[in-house]
C-alpha cells in the first residue's frame, strides 16, 4: 500500500532525498531572491523620490498660474471646451480640408523660402544699375530724392485742371518730331539773326530793291512758301492742306 507524500511525517518527508533537492536549490537561490527585493525596495524608494519630486513640480507651477490670475481649475475648463471646439464636426471638416492642402501650403512655404534669394538678386540688379548710372554722372539716390521732391511740389502747386491741360499738351501734336524740329530751327534762326544784326553797331540799310532782289534768293523762297503753306494749314480747321498748291492760283 502505497502512502501519500502530505500524510508523511515532516521528518520523514525532511529525510525524503527530492525534499533534500528541493531546500538546496531553494538555498542556492536565496542570494538571487534577496537581491531581487533589494532592487524592489530601491525602485520604490526612488519611485517615492521621483513621486515627491513630481508632486512638487506639480504643485509649484499650480501655484504660479494661481498668483497670475487664473486658477488651474478654470484653464482645464477652457482646455476642456477647446477640445470640444475642436471635436465638432464643422472644425474636423475644415482641419480635413487643411491637411488636403497641406501640399499646396509645403509649396507655399518652400516659395517663401526662395524670397529671400529673389530679393538678394533684386538688391545686385539695382547696385549694377546704380554703378552704371554712376559711371556716367548720375546718383541714383540724389535722383530719386529730388525726383519725388519734384514731384511733391507740382502736386501742391498743381490744380486739377492745369494737369487736365497739361495732360492735353502732352497729347496734342506740340511735341511732334517735326514740330520740334521747327521750332529748334526757328530758335536757331533768331539767335542767328540777333548776333548779325542787333549786335552790329550799324544797321543794315535795305530798299525796296534789295527787297525785291532777296526773293530771289532760294532760302527766302524757301521761307516764303514755308510760311504760306503754313498759313493754308492753320486756316484749315483740320490743320491740313489742300490737294491745291499756291502756285494753282
Amino acid at each position: 500500500m502505497e502512502t501519500n507524500f502530505a500524510e508523511m511525517p515532516i521528518r520523514e518527508q525532511m529525510d525524503d532525498p527530492e525534499t533534500a533537492e528541493s531546500l538546496s536549490r531553494l538555498v542556492g537561490r536565496a542570494k538571487d531572491v534577496e537581491h531581487l527585493v533589494e532592487r524592489a525596495m530601491q525602485a520604490n524608494n526612488a519611485a517615492d523620490g521621483l513621486l515627491a519630486t513630481v508632486a512638487d513640480v506639480i504643485d509649484e507651477q499650480c501655484e504660479k498660474i494661481n498668483q497670475s490670475g487664473t486658477s488651474v481649475e478654470e484653464r482645464i475648463g477652457s482646455l476642456a471646451s477647446l477640445l470640444l471646439k475642436v471635436t465638432e464636426p464643422e472644425t474636423v471638416s475644415a482641419l480635413s480640408r487643411l491637411v488636403d492642402r497641406l501640399p499646396q501650403l509645403e509649396e507655399a512655404s518652400r516659395l517663401l523660402d526662395e524670397v529671400p534669394n529673389l530679393l538678394a538678386i533684386a538688391t545686385d540688379v539695382i547696385d549694377e544699375y546704380a554703378a552704371n548710372l554712376k559711371s556716367h554722372g548720375v546718383e541714383l539716390e540724389k535722383s530719386i530724392s529730388q525726383g519725388l521732391h519734384a514731384l511733391l511740389w507740382l502736386g501742391c502747386r498743381v490744380s486739377e485742371e492745369e494737369l487736365e491741360r497739361l495732360g492735353f499738351l502732352l497729347r496734342s501734336d506740340v511735341l511732334d518730331p517735326h514740330a520740334l524740329d521747327v521750332v529748334g530751327h526757328a530758335a536757331t534762326s533768331l539767335a542767328n539773326c540777333q548776333r548779325e544784326t542787333c549786335e552790329q553797331k550799324t544797321a543794315e540799310r535795305i530798299g525796296v530793291l534789295g527787297l525785291l532782289k532777296s526773293l530771289r534768293d532760294p532760302n527766302m523762297q524757301r521761307t516764303l512758301g514755308f510760311g504760306i503753306r503754313f498759313a493754308k494749314c492753320f486756316g484749315n480747321p483740320n490743320g491740313q492742306t489742300s490737294s491745291e498748291s499756291p502756285s494753282s492760283h
